[in-house]
């Protein structure tokens, strides 16, 4: 019987621990990271009846002790080193959300929307001691409509692994070695903090509804500043009327807004909330390095 050990921190190994148990795989143990949410860490442990435990430093020698077939590593936020990919006995698979050999790195899902992708991809890949450089097991893209948001990204790429788990395990239990990336092809981004979440509004309408799209929940929301109090903006839509003006300012037509000028438009704010809990009204929105 296949011999797993899970690394999460997400809903993206609840849905593999699932899958595990219709595979009558033997779950040995699950690892997170002190940085899990509550509501996920609970729910692990009254659905699941399996040992878990945080990772830390000390963690390798338990590790090892499991004398695992397979480690699988499902939205896991640590780099692990080459001794540990040499524990187990096929090898490590990772759930990368993005589509190989682009978008490799941190904050995949949340790039590929605001760059405008209509097709998202996610990869299973089998791990070596490069970030996201290891062959390629599985690719698969899904398609978000425009009207959805990160939150339906991850529902629809954590789907697409949990399909697809079972078919990289079998490959790595049949010798199969994927496919081969090198440094030449691909590109990587870093992993987004709330530091990357102020709205640009010089940009164009549909860049700034993407930028919004990407970061609304689970995540704190994108920003911008009005009279100095911090407003986040959490959805956005284009109007179909002709609207132009001074970039950044805000104003409302009868009593129907609040509206935003944008480099070619205007874009109705439908959704925000300011740090003082007031309601928006004219003047500008301002980058929080204006005067």
């Amino acid at each position: 019987m296949l011999k797993v050990v899970l690394f999460t921190n997400s809903k993206r190994g609840i849905g593999i621990l699932n899958e595990l148990k219709r595979e009558k795989y033997i779950t040995q143990a699950i690892f997170f990271h002190k940085t899990i949410k509550k509501n996920i860490l609970e729910k692990i442990k009254n659905d699941f009846n399996i040992p878990i435990f945080e990772k830390t430093n000390d963690s390798l020698k338990q590790i090892e002790s499991y004398e695992s077939d397979i480690f699988i590593v499902a939205g896991f936020p640590e780099i692990f080193d080459k001794k540990f990919l040499t524990i187990p006995k096929y090898g490590v698979i990772n759930l990368h959300a993005g589509f190989l050999p682009n978008y490799r790195g941190g904050s995949p899902l949340n790039w590929q929307i605001i760059n405008g992708e209509k097709n998202l991809g996610v990869s299973l890949i089998k791990m070596n001691e490069r970030i996201d450089l290891g062959n390629i097991l599985i690719k698969k893209k899904f398609r978000l409509k425009d009207s959805e948001t990160i939150y339906h990204a991850h529902k629809k790429a954590n789907r697409l692994f949990e399909r697809n788990i079972n078919s990289a395990i079998k490959m790595l239990l049949n010798g199969n070695k994927g496919e081969k990336q090198t440094t030449k092809k691909g590109t990587y981004y870093h992993q987004r903090s709330d530091l990357d979440g102020e709205i640009n509004w010089n940009q164009e309408k549909l860049k700034i509804v993407n930028f919004i799209r990407a970061i609304s929940e689970p995540y704190p929301g994108a920003y911008t500043f009005f009279q100095n109090k911090k407003v986040r903006i959490y959805e956005v839509e284009k109007t179909e009327m002709s609207i132009k003006g001074t970039i950044g300012r805000v104003f409302y037509i009868q009593k129907e807004g609040p509206f935003v000028i944008c480099s070619n438009g205007a874009l109705y704010i439908k959704s925000y909330k300011s740090e003082d809990n007031k309601a928006i009204k004219s003047g500008f929105f301002k980058n929080s390095n204006s005067s």
